[in-house]
């Protein structure tokens, strides 16, 4: 695999997709150390030779595969939990898990999207991919936890409505911030969850 270490930066370098996906060279080649971290931008992801195209799904619906696309990565976010109206207290943030999937066998999914908790501090819902095969799921935060996330090659739960014993008044990000999946301020709704994907052929 093709890495970066700790004098180059992408695009200087060709990144692998699995060292995005694992977050850290994992190959037996010589030209650098293995096990070095990576640490690669959204943007730079999308650079990767075979880049085909991304889907984003803010609702609910069906991937299907796109002609010439056999591998995709996915991001699965699940919904912020909401703040408490009157109160202070903020909502946790969604779980998010990311999977580098060989789709070749695929031919769709399907694609469900958590919806951000309500004032009362509810939970958010959780987000998923299902192919008969992979379930692939963020879930959503509450006023009480975050979101945890599973089937990822990457599982990251999502942050919590406190700060060093103290409540979080802002609210609480997920991997993507606060705009998707992330946890409501006090009195403010959870922000709706997320699944992402990345086409490569």
């Amino acid at each position: 695999m093709a890495k970066i270490n700790d004098t180059t930066t992408f695009p200087n370098t060709t990144p692998a997709l699995d060292d995005f996906v694992i977050g850290t060279d994992v190959s037996d080649t010589g030209n650098s150390a293995d096990g070095e971290v990576v640490t690669f931008t959204f943007d730079a992801i999308t650079k990767l030779g075979g880049f085909k195209g991304v889907q984003v799904f803010t609702s609910s619906g069906t991937w299907t595969r796109p002609t010439g696309v056999n591998n995709v990565l996915i991001f699965v976010t699940g919904g912020g939990g909401g703040g408490v109206s009157g109160g202070s207290f903020s909502g946790g943030s969604g779980g998010t898990a990311m999977k580098r999937l060989d789709v070749t066998g695929i031919s769709s999914s399907t694609i469900t999207v958590g919806t951000g908790g309500l004032t009362t501090g509810g939970s958010g819902g959780s987000s998923s991919w299902a192919d008969g095969t992979n379930t692939i799921t963020g879930g959503g935060g509450s006023l009480a936890g975050v979101g945890t996330a599973s089937g990822g090659d990457v599982n990251m739960s999502g942050t919590s409505s406190y700060l060093s014993g103290s409540p979080n008044l802002s609210g609480s990000p997920s991997f993507w911030g606060t705009n998707l999946g992330g946890g409501g301020a006090p009195g403010v709704v959870g922000s709706p969850g997320v699944v992402v994907v990345l086409e490569f052929s």
